[in-house]
């Protein structure tokens, strides 16, 4: 049996100023956003609602001492609505927010007690990648144990996904490259997932053609066709995310994340820096079946011969973002092991949708490869 569902309401708006009013926000709200999007974007709005900053409370992506600490500043005031409007960050810690208590986190965390949603929840997005507007899923990096544990759990679904591609224009280059990164292994990752089903992978493929088109531009005419490109990202991203928020994530995901909790790479980075190594594992075990029919898809956009897809694929993203050695944050053959170890043992949430079965010395030797 298969299934599939999207549990947000979708709008796609060319201003926040049209958000603002078509949604009445203000008191009763709670906004949570960044400084680098409030200062353009939101300061001379006038708005009466609560604005909480969330890089006010720390660098980085969120962490258990940043979300325990916004939670005590949210609780300080009556709110019916929390609305995120950023990246990643923002939205990670939106959700938990919508669930009124967090001061058992990482019981919530490792499903020792009920999750339950106390408040509404409106998103907007201002990056290309994450999709998490449409997922029912918060990553959190728990300093005490040094480790990213995910929450996947209904409650966190936004009654409100809201795009606006004018949120997206002081994006640096980088970023946008990076998000978009992310949003495309969504996209790969759900289409090999064995959660998959004719529904997910309508939006897998095409986020991924999308994505790949939009990059291939990119590399001819160079970073000024960027903005140009950002409604229909966004609109990818969320496509990946409509698609992973049913079937999943897989290994590229699972990996990545001991390298963002140990040496605070981006999300995006970290994926990025782990696809085309895992992919290449995949090939090698099992070349035929769905990864075939993605690899086919792959190579009919970037017009390549199919055996050649990963190498291809490999060779556009070195030519938009160079992959740094993982030797150079510090990795080693040691922690590597280390590394795979921890992966096996905290994310066999998303290993189960591996497209082959990995084991620590797989992994540890994808690492290894890394360096």
């Amino acid at each position: 049996m298969s299934s599939f569902k999207i549990v947000p309401e979708i709008h796609v708006m060319d201003t926040l100023r049209e958000f603002l009013d078509t949604f009445s926000v203000g008191k009763g709200d709670i906004l949570l956003t960044d400084r680098c999007l409030y200062d353009p974007y939101l300061a001379d709005k006038n708005l009466e609602c609560t604005v909480i900053i969330q890089d006010d409370f720390g660098p980085g992506e969120p962490n258990s001492d940043k979300v325990k600490a916004i939670y005590e500043t949210a609780k300080k005031t009556s709110f019916k609505r929390v609305v995120g409007i950023g990246g990643g960050t923002v939205i990670d810690i939106a959700k938990l927010l919508c669930l009124g208590d967090l001061t058992r986190m990482l019981d919530m965390f490792q499903g020792k007690i009920p999750v339950r949603k106390q408040h509404e929840l409106l998103i907007l997005p201002t990056t290309c990648g994450t999709g998490s507007e449409i997922t029912n899923i918060s990553i959190v990096a728990f300093n005490d144990l040094n480790i990213k544990l995910g929450l996947a759990q209904n409650a966190l679904y936004a009654d409100h996904a809201v795009l606006v591609p004018e949120l997206l224009q002081g994006l640096p280059y980088r970023v946008f490259l990076l998000s978009s990164i992310d949003a495309m292994i969504h996209g790969m990752e759900s289409y090999l997932s064995p959660k998959a089903n004719t529904f997910t992978r309508f939006f897998s493929v095409d986020a991924i053609r999308t994505i790949l088109k939009g990059y291939m531009r990119l590399a001819e005419k160079g970073e000024g066709e960027k903005t140009a490109l950002l409604k229909e990202f966004l609109i990818a991203s969320c496509y990946a995310g409509i698609a992973f928020s049913n079937a999943g994530c897989g290994t590229v995901h699972a990996m990545s994340y001991p390298l963002s909790g140990e040496y605070h790479l981006p999300h995006g980075e970290a994926n990025h820096e782990c696809l085309i190594e895992v992919f290449k594992y995949y090939y090698a075990k099992n070349p035929s079946g769905d990864l075939a029919d993605l690899m086919a898809l792959i190579a009919s956009i970037l017009g390549c011969e199919q055996k050649d897809a990963i190498e291809a694929l490999e060779k556009l993203l070195d030519s938009l973002i160079q992959r740094r050695p993982l030797a150079s944050f510090g990795m080693t053959e040691e922690k590597a092991a280390e590394f795979a170890e921890s992966v096996e043992k905290t994310q066999q949430r998303l290993l189960a949708n591996s497209y082959v079965p990995m084991n620590v010395p797989d992994m540890a030797e994808i690492y290894k490869k890394l360096l």
